[in-house]
This record gives C-alpha cells, structure tokens and sequence, in this order.
C-alpha cells in the first residue's frame, strides 16, 4: 500500500493529506546513546597560542570542547577561531579560558532527546554539541552532526529491508 492505513481512510473521506504521517526516530533516542563517550577537550589553562598551533599541526576534528580543571564546560573553540586569533594576535598569551565568554555554548545532557539536539544543530550552526551532566556540568561525550545523520540513515535502511519483506 501506498499510504498507512491511517491516510488512506482520511483520503477516502476527501481529505487529501500531502505528506504522510511520520515519527522521527531521533526523537527516540537519547544523546547518551549516540554520543562519542570520552571526548577529547582542550584544557582551559593552554594559551590561544598554543591552541592554533593544535589545531594548525594535531587536530583531528573541527572544533573541541574546552574544560576547566573538574572537567566542566567552559565552551567550544573550533578551527576558525584558532586561525581568527593567528590572525587577529600571533602572539596571544591569553588562556582559551579567559577567551572563552560564550555563554550561550549549547549543550545538552545524556537524556536529551536527539531531536531537540538536531533542532539545536540547525538553529545555531554549531556542527557538534557536548554532552554533559546534569549536576556537575562535567563533559561526558560530544554529539555531532554526523552521529545524528548515521543514525538516520540506519533506521532509513531497517525501515527499507522492512519493506522489502512485507511484499
């Protein structure tokens, strides 16, 4: 069948429905089940100096999650920010700490439904979002773009192989 059970008996009635009814499957998984446990962060001590010659020479993502001394957010700092401080201060001795003043740093907590963290993603353009407990504010994982989208695509292709056996 072409339409759920659902639409079709709407249809028969005259109402036409132009996109079926469809549950997202982020919305029922949870950040902690998708995220990349143990992260690896950039401390907040290390100068912005030495964090551009990190991102310029050992880098292995786009951005980190920077941490005080417990293990706390203190905010993100990506590649772009690393080569707009080469630019704008070469030689900056100031800490990613003191840098970092970003309070609006989305996060979110293990439990955090992974649709409402696709939704972050879109609405602020930061391609990673750290995972962090609830009551310590410690960082326990990172969510990324492309876990959201593996997801996706892996219910994708169970829904296919689904289908593939009702015929």
């Amino acid at each position: 069948m072409r339409r759920s059970i659902l639409t079709e008996k709407i249809a028969r009635r005259g109402r036409h429905i132009l996109q079926e009814y469809t549950v997202d499957p982020l919305d029922f998984l949870q950040a902690g089940q998708l995220m990349t446990p143990h992260p690896d962060t950039l401390s907040g001590t290390m100068s912005i100096t030495a964090a551009s010659t990190f991102f310029a020479d050992e880098a292995k993502h786009r951005s980190y999650p920077v941490v005080d001394a417990d293990g706390r957010l203190l905010g993100l700092v990506s590649r772009t920010d690393a080569l707009r401080w080469r630019v704008a201060d070469p030689e900056g001795d100031v800490s990613l700490a003191e840098t970092l003043s970003d309070v609006s740093q989305p996060a979110a907590h293990p439990e955090t439904p992974c649709g409402l963290i696709a939704d972050m993603i879109i609405e602020t353009g930061i391609g990673r979002v750290p995972i962090v407990e609830a009551e310590s504010g410690r960082v326990v994982g990172i969510l990324s773009r492309q876990d959201l989208l593996k997801a996706r695509s892996a219910h994708r292709q169970a829904e296919t192989a689904r289908s593939r056996f009702a015929k």
